[in-house]
């Protein structure tokens, strides 16, 4: 069955939001301490070459939960709703497995401040029409309404940015058996000149973000010179996340909004399967081999960075599933050589960035507009040519 979240400012009470910092204080110390004991285990069994010596399992880990809660001198843990102490022991588990099966890195551990949240994965008790939810150890608590909660609620997750709380509520959905609304194909060429080029010859840039990153970057600088621990260093942190949020808000907005309207207008959509994580790779190299062009690639991989294309390509994706669409994925080889018309491949057919000019059938056209269609072909025949 399909999922879909809600997501709401809450705007808990002092003593509610003391209590909250508490849940995540509690929540962050299991997943550090259990980890620090995996991580033990892990070099005892590297030094020793044991092999009876395990990490431990989730079962395991939950036991001894039971037990850590029941000693005096960290008894202060049960003053938080035991169901979100195992979610942190099943974040561990899985991130543990994820580095097993090289998925993931090693698991690393959380720090105060950093991506606090708390999961509570009991369905709460919400009163749309007072705008209350009813949390386990918390009582009610005020969210800010911004649209009706439909489906059938399973669970909650409260996080915080910078001096606000927001709570994501997991809502599960009736299956869509209607077919998509529309049946018109499109690709879809991404790009650092313009954030998409369609096959229809319509471009899509980001909004100007410039203004929102130097004031990161500025702030980010203040930050350093701060004094560790003093009162100007928090509200300079303060005012790093609140700047950090609006960048982050304002691109998301303009990302489920395209992703929405593409989703919308298009059951098929193909674009090009790019390696971003490859593509922002450093150019430094190392002492005894140093990188060539090293400012040049740092800028490049700034602007891919910028245009956030993994993200928009999950937006994509759900989005188009929720309504029985499809994304099709294809190898981005020789679609910017390639002329849409007599299916040359050349790359001196590429003039320059935004020009093209076939060298055999003298096809003149823009050049992301050129790479969208053989895009759209390549995704129902299998080859550009």
């Amino acid at each position: 069955m399909p999922y879909k979240a809600f997501r709401f400012r809450v705007s808990p009470t002092k003593e509610q939001s003391k209590q909250l910092l508490q849940f995540a204080g509690s929540c962050r110390y299991i997943f550090n301490h259990f980890l620090t004991i995996q991580k033990d285990l892990y070099q005892q069994r590297k030094e020793t070459n044991n092999p009876e010596i395990r990490l431990l399992s989730y079962p395991q880990t939950s036991v001894l939960l039971t037990q850590l809660k029941r000693e005096e001198a960290t008894k202060w843990l049960t003053n938080t709703p035991s169901h979100s102490l195992q979610q942190s022991l099943m974040d561990l588990d899985r991130a543990f497995k994820g580095w097993l099966t090289k998925k993931t890195g090693f698991p690393k551990f959380k720090k105060k401040g950093q991506h606090d949240n708390i999961r509570f994965p009991a369905p709460p008790v919400i009163d749309q029409s007072n705008k209350t939810i009813e949390l386990p150890k918390l009582g009610l608590v005020k969210y800010r309404k911004s649209r009706e909660i439909l489906g059938t609620i399973r669970s909650a997750t409260i996080s915080k940015e910078g001096q606000h709380w927001f709570i994501s509520i997991l809502a599960e959905q009736s299956e869509n058996l209607d077919p998509h609304p529309s049946q018109i194909p499109i690709g879809i060429d991404v790009g650092v000149t313009h954030f998409l080029t369609l096959s229809t010859g319509e471009h899509i840039d980001l909004p100007n973000l410039d203004r929102l990153i130097h004031r990161v970057t500025s702030l980010q600088q203040r930050l350093s010179h701060k004094k560790k621990g003093s009162n100007n260093r928090k509200k300079a942190r303060q005012r790093l996340s609140t700047a950090h949020r609006k960048l982050r808000h304002v691109r998301q907005d303009f990302l489920h909004k395209t992703s929405t309207r593409l989703a919308k207008n298009h059951s098929y959509i193909v674009m090009e399967d790019l390696k971003v994580a490859n593509m922002m790779r450093s150019a430094k190299g190392t002492v005894n081999k140093p990188g060539r062009n090293v400012k040049a690639k740092s800028g490049l991989n700034r602007s891919i960075a910028k245009q956030a294309w993994a993200t928009f390509r999950n937006f994509l994706t759900y989005k188009l599933n929720k309504l029985n669409g499809e994304l099709r994925l294809v190898d981005p080889r020789h679609t910017s050589q390639t002329c849409s018309q007599c299916l040359t491949i050349d790359k001196r057919n590429r003039k320059s960035q935004s020009k093209f000019k076939c060298i055999s059938c003298g096809h003149t056209v823009n050049a992301d507009h050129n790479a969208a269609t053989n895009i759209l072909r390549l995704g129902f025949l299998g080859s550009v040519a």
